[in-house]
């Protein structure tokens, strides 16, 4: 059994098998010419924690916005999308400097002037306040925080 990540530099590829008890799946994993071997082992019961449902935006935030984000030594350059629609907002990120990767928005939340964006997919989140026509904010993704303010991309 195997299954691939889409949309992820490298094209990440995981083909393993799973033990007789169920508990147990081994095999490899591969990206960007690598090879290791893996081992992931159930340890309890499936736990699955419901993403909030996204809220409507104001037309002040409805678009297209860019950004770069400084982590460490690396800037990415990431274009955010935003649309309200019936039931709630939907949007994406896309990282320019990633091979235009395009990571879907599970949750947009607005209260007021402040927008929350949940990326489960990545273990991301963005959470910024609109300030004078920007988004100000910080971008927190695998434990480690970054500023991030996004500017009405040009057309």
């Amino acid at each position: 059994m195997g299954f691939a990540i889409k949309g992820i530099p490298g094209d990440p590829l995981f083909k393993g098998t799973l033990a007789a008890d169920g508990a147990t799946l081994a095999g490899d994993f591969t990206q960007g010419g690598h090879q290791f071997p893996f081992q992931l082992k159930r340890t309890g019961e499936a736990v699955i924690a419901a993403t909030p449902k996204s809220t409507a935006i104001s037309k002040e935030l409805e678009g297209d916005w860019e950004g770069t984000l400084n982590a460490g030594p690396n800037a990415l350059r990431l274009a955010l999308k935003l649309k309200d629609a019936p039931g709630g907002a939907t949007g994406t990120i896309v990282s320019v400097d990633q091979g235009g990767v395009e990571i879907p928005i599970a949750a947009i939340t607005q209260a007021g002037s402040k927008l929350d964006l949940q990326l489960p997919s990545i273990s991301g989140s963005y959470s910024g306040e609109l300030q004078e026509g920007r988004l100000v904010g910080h971008w927190t993704q695998m434990g480690s925080s970054f500023p991030l303010t996004f500017t009405r991309a040009k057309k």
